[in-house]
């Protein structure tokens, strides 16, 4: 089930194309186009044990499976957070930021929350 299952799939490329989760993988390059993420790194400890990739200062990526609340340490308030919907591909305009660093995700559904500039 799940991950360990596919990692050791003997599906071709093409065949590896049809799983369930590859739509995802090009939903979310679309989505971090012209962002700087090449040099972000696991950083769990900045947000409370959560999924959770960053370039401190620069640019965060939150993954929240069943949506909630995050708190991220150290984000400059000049940074405008945006919600990207996996299921979709589409970012929403709703979600909220309760004080600096704090954000709460559109629904309870998975989100991925997107702080930084596009380059």
């Amino acid at each position: 089930r799940g991950w360990p299952t596919r990692a050791n799939t003997q599906a071709s490329w093409s065949d590896a194309l049809q799983f369930s989760g590859a739509a995802y993988v090009g939903r979310m390059g679309r989505a971090l186009a012209g962002m700087p993420f090449a040099d972000m790194a696991p950083r769990p400890d900045l947000a409370d044990g959560k999924h959770l990739l960053a370039k401190p200062g620069t640019f965060y990526l939150c993954y929240l499976p069943e949506g909630g609340r995050v708190t991220i340490d150290g984000v400059p308030d000049a940074m405008a957070p945006r919600w990207f919907d996996p299921r979709t591909g589409e970012f929403s305009a709703t979600g909220s930021v309760q004080q600096s660093g704090q954000f709460t995700a559109p629904s309870e559904d998975p989100w991925v929350l997107v702080v930084g500039p596009r380059q």
